[in-house]
């Protein structure tokens, strides 16, 4: 919504170049090279105050409005070739721009018709199936689907268990690594989810350590619930099951080890 405003500010600067990007992977490179005035510009006067301050280099930009999504929707359709007309409520739904891509990522070629509604998780499924099956593909079949995503799901399941919420340092990807994958072939398949824009590496300032995260958090969000699940007891393998015992899980598991949280897994629950 700003950018329009933005160009025609910057049309009538000499020498001035605009870098468009939907990820915010290559500030640190950038930060580290230039002083924070001459990269941020604040959208509201200065106070003075750091911790006020620190808002007014923010542009939040919310869900789609309605002649947004009504571009977006023909954009998107016409990219992915997927046809679809959702109803009002899948319309309220995939006003969120993330899962309006991911969306027609995922059923990409494909004629769905009326959708009355757009299921997150089985939407994250379709996409993360997409990716691994492109790694196989692209691997000559080294390297399984399975393998793929059980990697991934180790490495955000490391993640939690660290405690660094959403990201993981370089050195301890290792400890993600499933006993049958070597470190190698376990860097290798991380090289592919990166090139697949599955992942990202964050380069960290005045340092040689890099840390790695998802490219979306509600990706993140979905996988870490498939990990917790993968850890559940027997009694409660499939989502049927778990949405009619909530109640019996929180109570068994909560005062289980420290590496199995039950609230985080109640947490996400909903997704299923």
């Amino acid at each position: 919504r700003s950018l329009r405003n933005l160009l025609v500010f910057c049309s009538e600067l000499r020498c001035f170049q605009i870098c468009l990007t939907c990820r915010d992977t290559t500030w640190p490179v950038i930060e580290f090279h230039l002083p924070r005035e001459d990269l941020f510009f604040p959208v509201r006067p200065l106070t003075g105050s750091q911790e006020v301050d620190k808002d007014a280099y923010r542009v939040f930009i919310g869900d789609f409005s309605n002649l947004e999504l009504e571009t977006a929707l023909s954009l998107y359709r016409a990219k992915f070739n997927v046809a679809f007309e959702p109803t009002l409520v899948a319309r309220n739904q995939l006003r969120h721009p993330l899962l309006l891509r991911l969306f027609c990522e995922a059923n990409q070629n494909k004629i769905l018709g009326h959708i009355d509604s757009i299921p997150i998780s089985s939407t994250f499924e379709h996409y993360l199936d997409m990716k691994t099956r492109a790694i196989e593909s692209r691997t000559n079949r080294r390297f399984s689907q399975s393998v793929i995503l059980g990697l991934l799901m180790n490495i955000v399941g490391q993640m939690w268990r660290s405690g660094n919420a959403k990201s993981i340092a370089d050195a301890k990807l290792v400890l993600s690594y499933p006993p049958i994958v070597s470190t190698e072939e376990g860097r290798e398949i991380v090289r592919w989810l990166e090139e697949e824009g599955v992942v990202v590496y964050h380069e960290q300032r005045l340092t040689p350590e890099r840390t790695l995260k998802l490219v979306f958090d509600e990706l993140h969000d979905h996988l870490l619930l498939k990990h917790l699940l993968s850890q559940l007891p027997a009694p409660f393998s499939n989502d049927q099951d778990i949405i009619k015992s909530v109640e019996n899980i929180f109570r068994q598991l909560a005062p289980q080890s420290t590496n199995f949280d039950a609230f985080t897994l109640l947490s996400l629950i909903g997704m299923i």
